[in-house]
């Protein structure tokens, strides 16, 4: 098995990538709840993301049959919802090494109108997170086309919208 705390620490180092850490070394979210992770290993805002989950999690009973397309997946910590199964996807290759080592389904591919019409044809989501990834699609003028293709599929879509100094919207 690859060194955990190896692969946490190339999290963040250059060359940055939009919507990756920013803090070099720091998790996104809070991975050791739910995974054999350090519990010493700093997270940005672990209650934030804490919250985010409770707030997917409670509007998105039941659970137990949904098939999950994670966009902008990160190092997979929403891998921990109770669903029948859950797929990443995530163009950051140093947090999808982090969430491969944890044996968690977490790919590495941008984020593009083509991908996600190609993942939800092989996957057929009931459930797509867009969670902290919209203002990075609109930047790089993805946000409309891949909103099409979420919308296209006909699964139901949590979208959490984060701008600068937001604290997540």
């Amino acid at each position: 098995m690859p060194d955990l705390r190896a692969l946490i620490a190339q999290l963040g180092r250059p060359p940055y990538r939009d919507g990756s850490s920013t803090k070099p070394g720091w998790l996104y979210a809070p991975m050791s709840d739910a995974f054999d992770v350090p519990a010493d290993i700093p997270v940005h805002k672990p209650e934030a993301v804490r919250d985010d989950y409770r707030a997917v999690y409670a509007a998105g009973y039941p659970w137990a049959e949904d098939v999950v397309l994670d966009l902008g997946a990160s190092t997979g910590y929403y891998a921990s919802l109770p669903c029948a199964e859950y797929h990443g996807i995530d163009a950051d290759p140093a947090a999808v090494a982090v969430a491969r080592a944890l044996a968690l389904p977490v790919e590495c591919a941008p984020i593009t109108e083509l991908n996600v019409r190609t993942l939800c044809g092989l996957y057929r989501p009931t459930t797509i997170l867009l969670l902290n990834v919209l203002m990075w699609l609109w930047k790089c003028g993805q946000d409309r086309p891949v909103l099409d293709a979420i919308r296209d599929s006909g699964a139901r879509c949590f979208v959490q919208w984060a701008g600068q100094e937001s604290g997540g919207l």
